[in-house]
């Protein structure tokens, strides 16, 4: 094989990286390790991107290739000191290389640390840490997930524990969480959708939305919108610049913005807390269902204030353009603030009072 190597090379013009190629057409196509149950498996790659997928085997198996190319790149699989095993392709100077690993699913997963190229790991029931610089994160059917993402979007759909994400900048999209989601967002729209336990996170520049939460919400977007539908307990969402909109809350609910619509569709709930406040905008609240009963407070230094409900009022006050009412057994409480817009309680169109 090397004899026809030479021969080529002497009789015909070599285009870049043609050498590199053909000297490695007999290097090994994989590396493999067996796992013992419980060992940690760490994945590195310093140029190029990372797949993993979970197998049902007993050993690790991983492959790499340039990703300008078809050269296959040499894998190294090594112990390390605390007895786990590392796996990081050679060559990858050279230029970016696409590794790809495949691991038992019961396997623990170490770090994946990927500073530039995309990762994608799959069927990984043990907790999963990413590390990534610049590129696409994506992982599905995990445990308990962990992102550090610089710049690229992050997506995590089905993970079994709870779910960490912090991103420089890039959308997220995290989906079908059997536990809590937090999130820290510096530039990019989030999305959280079919979370068992609570969401918690701040966006610094993006839209927020979370939707079908099994427990608390409190969610904050310097500037965008923000949006909580479906969610069972308490609700805190805000923004500096941006509309709220909160749509069939479960419990309390708090809304504010500096600058935008706070806005709230629902039935409220015997004893509940639900105050909505904006500096320059409306504050409204649509009560849907039957409404029991529930005591009012509406303000507004420079709008109309409105209300579809025959109130027992209590203390009218023009100067400060504040009323404060009843309704029912007046047992919820509604807080609703605008300092430059509207103040409006309103019954739903479909149901009315």
């Amino acid at each position: 094989m090397m004899s026809f190597i030479l021969l080529a090379l002497l009789i015909s013009p070599i285009e870049p990286g043609t050498l590199d190629d053909l000297l490695s057409q007999d290097a090994p196509s994989s590396a493999r390790q067996a796992v013992a149950p419980g060992t940690r498996v760490t994945v590195t790659n310093r140029n190029g991107s990372v797949t993993i997928t979970g197998v049902d085997a007993a050993e690790v198996s991983a492959s790499a290739r340039s990703e300008r190319g078809s050269q296959v790149v040499p894998v190294e699989v090594q112990r390390t000191s605390t007895g786990g095993i590392l796996i990081s392709p050679e060559g990858t100077s050279r230029g970016p290389v696409a590794l790809d690993v495949r691991l038992p699913k019961t396997a623990l997963l170490g770090v994946v640390e990927v500073p530039k190229g995309d990762v994608r790991i799959t069927g990984v029931d043990g907790d999963t840490r990413v590390v990534s610089g610049s590129g696409d994160v994506q992982v599905g059917l995990a445990g308990r997930v962990t992102i550090n993402a610089g710049s690229g979007s992050v997506v995590v759909d089905g993970a079994a524990g709870a779910v960490f994400v912090e991103s420089g900048s890039g959308d997220l999209n995290i989906r079908n969480v059997a536990g809590d989601v937090v999130f820290r967002s510096g530039s990019g729209n989030v999305s959280v959708q079919h979370a068992t336990g609570a969401v918690e996170g701040t966006a610094a520049s993006g839209t927020v939305g979370v939707r079908d939460v099994g427990s608390t919400v409190h969610v904050t977007s310097i500037s965008g919108d923000v949006s909580v539908e479906r969610a069972k307990g308490h609700v805190q969402a805000e923004t500096a610049s941006g509309n709220v909109r909160v749509t069939d809350p479960g419990g309390d609910v708090e809304a504010r913005t500096a600058s935008g619509d706070a806005w709230m569709r629902g039935t409220i709930q015997p004893g509940g807390r639900y105050r909505l406040k904006s500096m320059s905008g409306n504050a409204t609240l649509e009560l849907c269902g039957r409404v029991s009963g529930f005591t009012a407070t509406l303000s507004s230094f420079s709008g109309d204030i409105q209300t579809d409900f025959e109130l027992s009022v209590d203390r009218p006050n023009l100067v400060t353009r504040r009323l404060v009412g009843r309704y029912g057994d007046g047992g919820a409480q509604i807080e609703l603030e605008a300092f430059s817009g509207s103040a409006q309680l309103l019954a739903c169109p479909a149901t009315g009072q």
